[in-house]
């Protein structure tokens, strides 16, 4: 019988297994109706710019019954979403399945978790234990102690929380940012590759549908080769012909500059009112182009680099620590550090 923690993160569910070594991630939180077959996750994401006006990419932010409007059916609300792509992890974990836990961003509300637990049920995952993600990754033991902030960008928005890292981790104030999150990075850096097409080339890829999906599907993997290089070389297909640009990590930086600043504002207000000596880095947040470092200086705080899969690393290593006997499962805020393994060695096997 197989234990899965779950990390239920809008830009991208990620799941792993107590018996195994590595994580599985990839499903974002998209949701796509095609025709009559509704599609989620990466399904969903691929088809995203080609389909643009049936796409759905807030219903695990937004998680409600309320009706989602058209193009969807009248009856449907973001509760339906959540619960297809949930019934999608469950179909994928095979038969044996014993318990979940659920590592669940702060920026959930009472109601909204509530409303979680009965999908989750209903989707056939048997749930016994949920803890808020920040706190989680305490259990990987690379939470340095004192006051952190944990920062964690989010498709629409970010979520910071504050930590008191001592013997315990404890939660404590939520700070939410609606106005920046990776999807509206992402909509200012693929303009900004689009004009190092167009200035290169004559090239534009946001021209058509199919070119503008090929571009949203290969960022992710372009953010990645270009953190630790001045420039890179990309192509895309266009007209049968492979078309190649030069896009610079400076002209990537500079594109993000509004989002960046929003973003420090309210890291600026969050610190002031936490008296933060580190800042957390959740995997997402800390690989986009110049953020670490620019958040480093502006702060003056150490910044501490989170693997993808700490939160749900951390459930599985605090497991006793959430799961309950008791009827009714509630939402863990704070953990006691005690038997959690403690220090960089805590962060062997990381994926």
């Amino acid at each position: 019988m197989s234990t899965l923690a779950i990390e239920l993160h809008d830009a991208g569910v990620l799941i792993r297994e107590a018996s195994a070594s590595t994580h599985h991630s990839g499903s974002p939180g998209f949701a796509v109706l095609d025709g009559a077959r509704l599609l989620t996750g990466g399904e969903a994401a691929r088809l995203a710019r080609l389909k643009p006006r049936h796409v759905h990419s807030r219903f695990w932010q937004d998680l409600g019954t309320s009706p989602l409007g058209a193009p969807f059916p009248r009856e449907w609300g973001s509760a339906d979403l959540a619960y297809a792509q949930l019934e999608k992890v469950r179909q994928a974990a095979g038969a044996d399945l014993e318990s979940v836990l659920l590592a669940v961003s702060g920026g959930f509300s009472p109601q909204q978790l509530a409303l979680l637990l009965g999908i989750a049920e209903a989707a056939g995952l048997p749930v016994t234990g949920m803890i808020d993600s920040a706190v989680a990754t305490a259990g990987t033991g690379m939470l340095p102690s004192g006051r952190v902030l944990h920062l964690d960008l989010h498709l629409h928005r970010l979520v910071a929380t504050e930590l008191e890292v001592g013997d315990d981790v404890i939660r404590g104030k939520i700070h939410l940012q609606p106005d920046v999150g990776l999807l509206e990075l992402a909509e200012v850096w693929t303009r900004a590759i689009a004009d190092a097409f167009i200035r290169e080339t004559r090239f534009d890829p946001l021209h058509s549908a199919g070119s503008e999906q090929q571009l949203f599907d290969r960022l992710e993997g372009w953010l990645v080769d270009i953190r630790d290089h001045d420039r890179i070389e990309i192509g895309l297909a266009g007209s049968g012909v492979e078309h190649r640009a030069e896009v610079r990590r400076s002209a990537l930086i500079r594109a993000a500059e509004p989002l960046y600043a929003t973003l420090f504002d309210q890291v600026r207000a969050a610190d002031g009112a936490n008296g933060a000596t580190s800042l957390a880095l959740a995997q997402r947040t800390s690989a986009l182009p110049g953020l670490e470092q620019m958040l480093e200086e502006m702060t003056g705080r150490r910044v501490v680099t989170l693997p993808l899969d700490a939160a749900a690393r951390g459930c599985l290593a605090a497991r006793e620590s959430i799961e309950t006997d008791e009827p009714g499962i509630r939402l863990i805020t704070r953990l006691t550090r005690a038997g959690v393994p403690q220090g960089p060695e805590a962060s062997d096997g990381a994926t």
